[in-house]
């Protein structure tokens, strides 16, 4: 790549790269890296992503951990009152026999 700056940038590019001990094609190659590197670093996504965070809000507040632990013995409690209900009757659960 051939760069043909003004002469009053490439005079102060000559002193630049005079005072850190090197060519002025290494420093400009310095500058470069220094100012373009960080968007050679590919995002994850070009989108970008939503959370799921409040999505539910409009059903009100979530329940606590408590209320969930309660909801779930109930609902265990009934299934485990079916199954017994299947095996004193003998038949397979889902069958429709009466006893």
């Amino acid at each position: 790549m051939i760069i043909d700056p003004p002469d009053e940038l490439e005079a102060a590019l000559r002193v630049q790269a005079k005072a850190r001990g090197v060519s002025p094609a290494g420093y400009v190659c310095d500058v470069l890296q220094r100012d373009l590197a960080p968007s050679l670093r590919t995002p994850l996504s070009a989108i970008p992503f939503k959370t799921g965070r409040g999505m539910f809000a409009k059903y009100g507040q979530a329940p606590s951990a408590g209320e969930i632990d309660a909801n779930g013995q109930i609902c265990f409690g009934i299934l485990a009152n079916s199954f017994d209900d299947c095996r004193r009757c003998g038949y397979p659960c889902g069958s429709q026999a009466s006893v």
